[in-house]
């Protein structure tokens, strides 16, 4: 498992209360494929669909990222923990 970070503020356009933490939480992602649903190029918000901005539905920051300067990523991420 690797630490992991979401974009901070990131929510999808169709739903202001469709935040990764959302995603995160019960029913999961796994049940009701709420990661690949809010993945069309409408369903960005910053630049980022929920597959790449949340750690539950796979996408996220993780440390080695940051090392990297990966330009998708940067410090203002916020750690979710373990993924």
């Amino acid at each position: 498992a690797a630490d992991c970070y979401d974009k901070p503020g990131w929510r999808s356009p169709q739903n202001v209360l469709s935040t990764c933490a959302w995603f995160a939480a019960p029913p999961r992602n796994d049940e009701y494929s709420k990661c690949t649903i809010f993945t069309r190029e409408f369903d960005k918000f910053d630049g980022h669909t929920a597959s790449s901005a949340c750690c539950a539905c796979g996408g996220g920051c993780r440390p080695a990222d940051l090392v990297a300067n990966d330009t998708a990523c940067d410090v203002t991420w916020v750690y979710t923990g373990s993924v």
